[in-house]
C-alpha cells in the first residue's frame, strides 16, 4: 500500500516534473544537487478547506493522543477510514479521499 508521504511526494513530482531531480530534504521540501538553493511547495494550511471534502453524511474525528492521525465516520457504521500526516489538512485530505473511494467500492483500505 502506498503511504501518504509517498503519494503526497508522488502528487507533487507529477505536478512539477522539475523536482524529479532534486534531493527531497523533507515533506513539500527538495534541495537542488548542488545545494545552491531548496525548494518549497506551499500547501494549505486551511483545515476548513480540506473538511470540506468529508462526504454528505459523515463525520471528521481526531484522538489528542494522536494528533498526526483522522479518522471519517460514516451513518450506521462504527467501520471508519483513517489517515495520517504530519500536515493535518493532508491527512483529513487523505482520509476523505479513502472513505470516498470505499463509497465507490474501489478499497476497503482503512
Amino acid at each position: 500500500m502506498l503511504k501518504l508521504h509517498d503519494f503526497c511526494n508522488r502528487a507533487a513530482r507529477t505536478v512539477f516534473p522539475g523536482l524529479v531531480n532534486l534531493e527531497e530534504l523533507e515533506i513539500a521540501v527538495w534541495r537542488y544537487g548542488d545545494g545552491s538553493r531548496v525548494r518549497a511547495l506551499r500547501y494549505s494550511g486551511e483545515k476548513a478547506a480540506a473538511a470540506t471534502l468529508v462526504p454528505p453524511g459523515h463525520w471528521m474525528e481526531r484522538d489528542a493522543n494522536l494528533p498526526d492521525r483522522i479518522w471519517i465516520y460514516g451513518p450506521g457504521s462504527d467501520d471508519a477510514v483513517s489517515a495520517r500526516h504530519v500536515l493535518e489538512p493532508l491527512a483529513i485530505s487523505a482520509a476523505c479521499l479513502r472513505m470516498h473511494a470505499r463509497l465507490k467500492g474501489m478499497s476497503p483500505s482503512r
